[in-house]
């Protein structure tokens, strides 16, 4: 008689296991699940058919399975054939996906503050600026999930809808109510000040993003218009886009960086694409969408778009043959009972996570590498003003709610 414990990860390669978290109302019923494959794998092992008996123990410690075969106590069976442990959380939801790695986000840290629109992370994520109702920009020392005030920023008429941090240089931009982009940049003693004021929207500033050369900023407006600004020396805008016929909400750039999405309240995505004889660009393609507020490349093929509110997410990819993005799926997302602007999508490649505010929620979602995706938390408010921010490493998660009027840190937890 062999008594054998089961623990998450496999303690041999050879036993693969259905599920991640469990929330086991009759664990009875679940072990029945894994009869086959167990009795399966004994018989590809041994060359005969183990007679496999389970009692189950329901406790906090998780499930003891007992198994007995008709090779009682064989150094054969007991070598070659290894099972795990599950420990069962009750609070946990039945998933019907294998995870290699399940994960979590933990809250950390919450302290309590004024109304932020924006967040965003220097690239060590030793830098945390916040954009306020207000107007000002306050910037942060951030540690292990602790913030320290080091500046506040009053440049900024109106409210401060949009701050992005470069990562080559120690500077971030923002875009505010008042119209303006500020290039912000770090003097010697790591005060940072007013480099630039860009002028030319001529309503609210939306969304504001950076290719990864650091001389293309791309900001959306309420003024229907997409600019882009070109760095010389200063910055200056370069081109104007007026293809949209409603306020823009959000800008995503590929991999390659020569195509950017965007969409808007004209129910459209458009997408552009860099001429390769000049540095103007072009529509390349729209797509006529249900109103939404998000969208995000995921690789140079593939992007995500999430419809104003509703339960599903849809994954949009590139036909290999007419280069058009067509509708490829629709990923089930948990949403709310309305959805506020901002705090646009962003994916993760380091961990394959992206991360999608819908309504009152918060939904963290694995990508496979088969393409399967794979909802791994949930995060609910209970509140649609959320606004928050995620590191380029993925390790924190931080955010404002008007429910809880807290900053709230949350750390990356495997």
């Amino acid at each position: 008689m062999q008594y054998l414990n089961l623990f998450i990860q496999p303690i041999s390669n050879t036993v693969v296991f259905p599920y991640s978290s469990l929330q086991l109302y009759d664990v009875d019923c679940y072990i029945q699940l894994l009869h086959s494959q167990y009795i399966g794998l004994v018989s590809q092992i041994n060359g005969s058919q183990p007679d496999v008996q389970t009692i189950s123990q329901y406790s906090q410690y998780g499930t003891l399975v007992h198994v007995t075969t008709k090779q009682d106590e064989s150094s054969n069976f007991c070598n070659a054939f290894a099972f795990a442990r599950f420990r069962i959380n009750s609070f946990c939801q039945l998933s019907p996906f294998l995870i290699a790695n399940p994960f979590k986000y933990e809250l950390i840290n919450k302290i309590k503050d004024e109304y932020i629109f924006a967040f965003a992370f220097n690239k060590e994520a030793t830098l945390l600026v916040a954009g306020y109702e207000s107007s000002k920009i306050r910037v942060f020392e951030f540690e292990q999930g602790q913030l320290r005030q080091l500046q506040e920023l009053s440049n900024h008429s109106k409210r401060v809808r949009c701050v992005y941090f470069l990562q080559k240089s120690p500077s971030f931009i923002s875009g505010s109510y008042d119209r303006s982009i500020i290039v912000w940049e770090a003097s010697e003693n790591r005060q940072f000040y007013c480099k630039q004021q860009l002028e030319g929207h001529t309503d609210d500033i939306n969304c504001l993003i950076i290719n990864n050369n650091e001389d293309l900023i791309i900001s959306g407006s309420d003024d229907k218009t997409i600019r882009l600004w070109s760095k010389n020396v200063q910055w200056h805008c370069s081109q104007t886009l007026t293809y949209h016929n409603g306020s823009v909400f959000c800008i995503s750039m590929n991999e390659t960086q020569n195509q950017f999405i965007s969409c808007a309240a004209d129910n459209l995505i458009v997408v552009s694409q860099k001429d390769v004889n000049s540095s103007f660009w072009n529509i390349l393609q729209t797509i006529k969408v249900e109103w939404g507020l998000r969208l995000c490349f995921i690789s140079n093929t593939q992007f995500t778009y999430q419809p104003y509110n509703k339960k599903q997410m849809i994954i949009y990819e590139q036909s290999k043959f007419s280069q058009q993005f067509v509708k490829q799926k629709e990923i089930a997302v948990k949403s709310g009972n309305d959805c506020f602007w901002y705090f646009p999508q962003k994916y993760i490649k380091s961990k394959s996570l992206l991360l999608n505010k819908n309504g009152s929620s918060l939904n963290l979602i694995k990508i496979k590498e088969n393409g399967e995706f794979i909802q791994e938390q949930i995060i609910d408010f209970d509140d649609n003003y959320i606004h928050g921010a995620i590191s380029d490493d993925g390790e924190y998660l931080i955010t404002w709610d008007c429910k809880t009027e807290e900053i709230q840190v949350r750390q990356y937890s495997e």
